[in-house]
């Protein structure tokens, strides 16, 4: 490329840090009062000299992002994600990461930017090197916030500046009811970062009535904001992240605390935040409900999922549904009755809702018979009954993110087969459109076909199922 941003950025706003080998000889020359210096610089100069260009093209790098990526959530927010984007605008892209520095000049970069280069290999091209950047297997995942955390790590490493940038860039493409506050910066009234921290870990060690190096371990993060119901009351957002040993982004714990523009442990109802007290409060409840004797139809639900791996209950197998359906829904009953059904936490802390459970046992489910049509048949049958009532095309069927088979035995004496397609997330198709077919088991009849718009899909919706 002829003109490369990073030489750009550091031609002209980073100029004065710039110190080229010939530049390096001539200071020296002055300094040693005009006489000719003969002597080759030292090599800890130049390594230095090295460093520092190398310090500044990555910042220049950062600063050519940060000034792109508004642009591209903004892409996201009228045209979709990156796997739904037209080419031109995923070659910007990587054209762009490319002067950028994060993408090397290579042979395919040059195919996908050549204009006779077929279209879909154009795309394939650009998502293998969108894939390769990232560090990703699926294209889908690809997205603006995923490239920044790449290319800039995490946000508990970032600058409080840069995090201040990135919630604005979040903000941007929000709707307003939905920004409940907005980091800023220190304006020098407000007390001390340091301090507010200090006083936020002696607030949580009391509260949570720990040691006095209960904390020690955890990096805390401070963040200072104000809200729309208040925007000239700042308050610091602290954070002590107890990451698992060996990485830089997996967050096992967190305790926070508020702390006022004066020094005040707040609780802060503009964006939810409980007092310390409220905090410990509901921790100790939390960490009681782990240990306490689970009801008999909780037990027996943790026994399934442990033995489909946590998988999502639409992905089970259809025996383990069918054994599932026949044990716990007669508990289901007397589990109401008896005032069972709330959330309960496993040890590892993962919450088992009861509204979940009346959602699984909604239907009765079963295995098919000898006088039952074959899964394989059914399936046929209803990938064509989509076809022709729906109009959705055989390849969008076949690719569809999932597909959950179910085998509905809530009429023994009209067992119906049950198929939901995912969205396929390859398709350039919009409204993203889940599919769903059900066949009666007997007679090979199609009892119901149906397009339903992804985005209306929510939890709990007996359509899953």
């Amino acid at each position: 490329m002829s003109d490369n941003p990073i030489k750009r950025v550091i031609n002209t706003g980073l100029s004065d840090l710039e110190l080229s080998p010939n530049e390096a000889l001539r200071l020296l020359h002055k300094a040693k009062g005009g006489k000719q210096v003969k002597r080759k610089m030292p090599m800890a100069l130049i390594a230095a000299m090295i460093i520092l260009l190398l310090a500044l093209t990555a910042a220049a790098a950062t600063l050519l992002w940060e000034h792109y990526v508004p642009g591209m959530k903004q892409a996201e927010k009228e045209k979709g994600t990156y796997s739904q984007w037209q080419i031109g605008d995923k070659e910007a892209l990587v054209k762009n990461l490319m002067e950028m520095g994060y993408l090397d000049e290579t042979g395919q970069v040059d195919r996908l930017l050549d204009p006779a280069t077929p279209e879909n290999e154009k795309h394939q091209i650009a998502d293998q090197l969108m894939l390769k950047l990232t560090g990703q297997t699926d294209v889908n995942e690809i997205s603006a916030d995923l490239i920044t955390y790449k290319l800039l790590g995490t946000e508990d490493s970032w600058t409080s500046a840069q995090r201040v940038w990135w919630n604005g860039v979040i903000n941007s493409v929000r709707d307003q009811v939905d920004n409940p506050d907005t980091l800023v910066l220190p304006l020098g009234h407000e007390i001390r970062e340091e301090e507010a921290i200090r006083i936020a870990r002696e607030g949580i060690i009391k509260a949570f009535e720990m040691p006095p190096d209960g904390l020690d371990r955890a990096r805390p993060v401070a963040n200072l904001y104000i809200t729309k119901a208040r925007p000239d009351y700042r308050r610091w957002d602290i954070q002590f992240k107890f990451y698992k040993e060996g990485t830089t982004d997996w967050v096992e714990r967190v305790y926070m605390a508020v702390v006022d523009e004066k020094g005040q442990l707040i609780a802060d109802p503009d964006v939810g935040t409980p007092s310390l007290q409220e905090m410990a409060a509901s921790r100790r409840e939390l960490e009681a409900q782990k240990k306490a004797p689970k009801p008999p139809i909780i037990q027996a639900y943790m026994k399934y999922v442990e033995a489909e791996n946590h998988a999502l209950f639409r992905n089970w197998s259809l025996e383990a549904r069918a054994a599932f359906s026949q044990e716990i829904r007669p508990l289901l009953a007397e589990a109401e009755k008896n005032g069972e059904l709330k959330e309960y936490f496993t040890e590892e802390g993962v919450v088992i809702a009861g509204s979940d459970l009346r959602t699984y046992t909604a239907y009765a489910y079963g295995l098919p018979g000898e006088g039952d049509i074959p899964q394989d048949v059914a399936l046929e049958k209803a990938m064509q009954a989509l076809i022709e009532s729906c109009g959705v095309s055989r390849r969008s069927l076949e690719g569809a993110a999932s597909v959950a088979v179910y085998f509905d035995v809530t009429q023994p004496d009209k067992p119906l087969w049950k198929f939901f397609f995912g969205p396929n997330w390859e398709e350039d198709i919009k409204p993203r459109k889940a599919h769903r077919a059900q066949i009666d088991a007997r007679s090979g009849e199609v009892v119901l076909t149906e397009a339903i718009p992804f985005s209306e899909m929510k939890p709990g919706d007996l359509r899953w199922y």
